[in-house]
């Protein structure tokens, strides 16, 4: 079989044909070996920028948590802080509150026959004394 070979390889078309096949084999070896080479090269920059970015990335999120913390701290303070002026003023409003209140039950026994009409004849101590609970209360 070999034998049968060796005249068809020793014509001059099918060498020429061998060599160029052989030359295009060797091209494209050489070709995909740049391409590989200046892929990798591609993904070396790439991986680097991306660790350069993800450090950047990192330090900024250090520094917003940083912030946020501090942001936080100052919140709940703030919180603790009007929470305690809050308890005391509804306090002061309460004990104030159970002051009228006193006043205008203490009237209405005075007087229950005041009280016992169908239209509204309430004496001015009692409005008033209705107004100062109301302005006690939260300010618009």
């Amino acid at each position: 079989m070999i034998a049968a070979l060796a005249p068809l390889l020793a014509k001059p078309l099918v060498r020429y044909l061998g060599g160029a096949v052989l030359i295009a084999l060797v091209v494209w070896f050489a070709v995909h070996k740049w391409n590989a080479y200046t892929d990798s090269l591609r993904e070396e920059g790439r991986l680097a920028g991306r660790a350069e970015v993800t450090r950047e990335v990192a330090a900024v999120v250090a520094e917003n948590n940083r912030v946020n913390r501090n942001v936080e701290a100052a919140v709940g303070s703030a919180l603790k802080t009007f929470t305690a002026r809050l308890e005391g003023t509804l306090e002061r409003v309460r004990a104030q509150s159970g002051k009228q209140t006193t006043i205008i039950e203490r009237r209405i026994a005075e007087r229950p026959e005041v009280f016992d009409n169908l239209q509204c004849d309430t004496p001015k101590e009692i409005i008033d004394a209705r107004n100062e609970i109301r302005r006690l209360g939260p300010k618009p």
